[in-house]
This record gives C-alpha cells, sequence and structure tokens, in this order.
C-alpha cells in the first residue's frame, strides 16, 4: 500500500514538473500570427511603421552617376506621399509625421534635422541643436531623443528644453540610443567587442536592462529594431562570423520576439508553437520569417519574408490573430 502511494505522489510531481516545463515553453499570449503580404512596386522599406500601419518607402531614380533617393509615406489604404527631398527618413510617429536627417557636403554625420507632414510639406525643428548631439527619434508628442556624443542620451521637448537625459554604461560600454516610444522608454543597444546585446530605458523609473543572448549561441549580435509602448521588443539575432554559419547547423538570422517576459522565436511564435532556443523556423509553416523590423502598439509586426514555394517575397505585417 505504501509503495502504491509513493508511486502515486511520485507520478503527481513527474506530471506537475513536465506540465510547468510544457508551459514555460509556451510562446507569449499572444502566440498566433496572420501573415498580410504589403504588395506594390516600391523597392524599398524603412523598418519604420506607425499604429495606422503607415510605412516609410522610397522610390529611386536612377540617373548616369547616382541613384535618387525620393521618401515617400505609404498609407494602409496603399496611397502615397511623396517628398521632394533626398535627405533620410529615420523616424515616423503615429500622426504619419516623419524626422528627417540632413548631412551637409563633407560631413560624415547629419547635423540638421526637420519634420515632415502627412501631406508632403515640411518644417523645421523649433529649436537649434547643439553641435554634440545627434537625434535619432520623436513620439507623437514632438520629444526628440538625441544621442549625446560625449556619451549617454537626452530627451528634448518641442521647443528645446531637456526633459530627460542619462548616461547608462554596461560592462564599461555605453548605450547607444535608437527609438523612443510615447511612454518614453527608449530602446537601444550597447555594444563590446565580443557582445552586440539589446537594451531598453525606462525614463520613469530610470530602469536600465541589457538583455543576453537567448538562444544559446556563444558569438551571436541581438540586433534591436523596435519597441511598442508595452515594452514588447523585435530584432534578429545573428552569427558575426561566416566560419560559424558554415560550421553550425543552425540558420544564420533568427527574428525574435521580446514579450516583456522572454524571448520568442518569431518562426516558431507565428505557428503557435514552443519554440527552440537553437532553430527559427517551423516545418509546418508556409513562411519563412527573414528579419523582425518593427513593432506597434497592437502588437503587429513588420517583417521581411518569403513563402516557401517562393511565390513572394518582401515586407509583410504578422497580424496577432485574436481568436
Amino acid at each position: 500500500m505504501k509503495i502504491k502511494k509513493y508511486f502515486l505522489v511520485l507520478l503527481i510531481l513527474i506530471s506537475v514538473l513536465f506540465l510547468s516545463l510544457f508551459i514555460s515553453r509556451n510562446p507569449p499570449s499572444q502566440s498566433k500570427y496572420s501573415v498580410a503580404p504589403i504588395n506594390d512596386e516600391l523597392k524599398y522599406a524603412a523598418p519604420i511603421f506607425n499604429n495606422r500601419r503607415t510605412l516609410i518607402t522610397a522610390t529611386y531614380r536612377v540617373r548616369t552617376e547616382e541613384d535618387r533617393y525620393f521618401p515617400v509615406l505609404r498609407f494602409q489604404d496603399g496611397t502615397t506621399v511623396k517628398f521632394n527631398t533626398q535627405d533620410r527618413a529615420i523616424d515616423l510617429n503615429n500622426k504619419d509625421q516623419l524626422l528627417f536627417a540632413k548631412k551637409r557636403e563633407g560631413e560624415r554625420l547629419p547635423s540638421h534635422w526637420y519634420v515632415g507632414e502627412p501631406d508632403g510639406s515640411t518644417r523645421e525643428l523649433r529649436f537649434p541643436v547643439p553641435k554634440d548631439i545627434s537625434i535619432k527619434a520623436f513620439n507623437d508628442r514632438e520629444e526628440f531623443l538625441a544621442s549625446d556624443l560625449n556619451g549617454g542620451f537626452v530627451i528634448f521637448s518641442s521647443t528645446g528644453e531637456r526633459l530627460f537625459e542619462a548616461t547608462p554604461t554596461h560592462r564599461g560600454k555605453s548605450f547607444r540610443p535608437l527609438q523612443l516610444t510615447n511612454s518614453r522608454l527608449v530602446l537601444g543597444k550597447v555594444i563590446g567587442f565580443t557582445f552586440f546585446l539589446p537594451a531598453i530605458f525606462d525614463c520613469g523609473d530610470s530602469d536600465f536592462r541589457v538583455y543576453g543572448n537567448p538562444f544559446c549561441w556563444r558569438h551571436a549580435m541581438m540586433f534591436s529594431n523596435g519597441i511598442n509602448d508595452r515594452g514588447e521588443m523585435v530584432g534578429s539575432a545573428e552569427y558575426w562570423s561566416t566560419y560559424q554559419v558554415l560550421t553550425h547547423n543552425h540558420r544564420p538570422v533568427i527574428p525574435f520576439l521580446f514579450d516583456g517576459k522572454g524571448f520568442f522565436s518569431l518562426d516558431e511564435v507565428m505557428v503557435g508553437e514552443g519554440w527552440s532556443k537553437w532553430y527559427g523556423s517551423i516545418e509546418n509553416s508556409e513562411w519563412v520569417i527573414h528579419r523582425a523590423l518593427d513593432i506597434n502598439d497592437e502588437g503587429v509586426i513588420l517583417a521581411e519574408a518569403e513563402k516557401k514555394d517562393g511565390s513572394y517575397e518582401g515586407y509583410v505585417f504578422l497580424v496577432p490573430n485574436t481568436e
């Protein structure tokens, strides 16, 4: 009788352990996605979009000496607005406003920034940008995120007031800012000789978090590409040497989703299965996701993808299923 009781207790413990392992390997709550291809003839898309699913795209007019780049806003209904400038559009907010960066002749880095409106017009910033500052992004309130060339970052108001500044570091390396949300989450990266890691700085409580590589690749680089107001982040883990690609049975790139608690391979999240730390694709999915470029506040992801049958290759929206 005692043996049966011990056996029953042991069986219950094994079942609980198995269940906990299964749950821990499950993708985040929004685990299944529908793929919506972005079908148009534009040859280029910047890795930025917004809650309205407006994209920054562009057209190229090829000339004998150089390519001519013209930024274009592509709205969800497929209509477009072209800007008569060759300056690079570096950010887009939820009001369909663009942030442009201009490099003057002979300059290595941009030294002039201005805003583009949804009707195709442009306007100057309302404050002079200090020489040791490089603007990287802005949000719906027209708060401007800038990197301080001496280290750290600054958030400016639309009138030039310094709203927040910090100089976070990791292992002696400085934090390089990339994006700013309306909730003042700053997405960035920390670069070292042997690491390239995503990081998030919360200006609300000055919480600074640097995320290590969860895919068990010793020499993989983690590229953070986009973040939303909920702190969900997308990017890609990539090998940094051809030797490692050739000598390991792994994809050279794994697109990932960070849901605030853990990292998941997007290919596997898309089909609603538990993710493997070694592979970024699932055989029973008809799509292969190459890179995750941005994520909006609805959880929709802008990605580069292709169908396995070769019928489509380009940009797609990964839309969370609500069922």
